[in-house]
């Protein structure tokens, strides 16, 4: 119904690159200096705001964009260097990237051939 308001969630991604466990958030239209990155235990935690314009009541046609406060949290898996999390603003994605311990990190195995 009208004055319903709509969370915001961000749409995130998590995966393993390049040696690297990384988060990607879609922050469209949130202040990159209104977010806050906490990292601790096994959990890293995003929150912040995406605000909405100020628009009269009367002049509102239609409002299907999500505002408001934010929080996700990720739980980390074993392994991360977490006193070496690197955060970066790009186009409204905030990327979020955590080295792996070296120890780790998938090893290459060579194969021996039988004489």
């Amino acid at each position: 119904s009208e004055g319903d308001a709509q969370a915001f969630v961000p749409a995130m991604d998590a995966y393993f690159a390049a040696g690297h466990f990384v988060v990607r958030l879609d922050l469209a239209g949130v202040d990159p200096k209104a977010v806050e990155i906490l990292v601790g235990g096994n959990a890293l935690v995003i929150r912040g705001e995406r605000k909405a314009p100020e628009v009269p009541r009367d002049d509102v046609v239609s409002l299907g964009i999500p505002y408001g406060r934010f929080e996700r949290t990720v739980t980390l898996p074993t392994g991360l260097e977490v006193n070496q999390v690197r955060a970066q603003w790009r186009d409204g994605i905030l990327e979020i990237r955590v080295p792996v311990e070296q120890k780790f990190l998938p090893k290459k195995v060579p194969v021996e051939i039988a004489a």
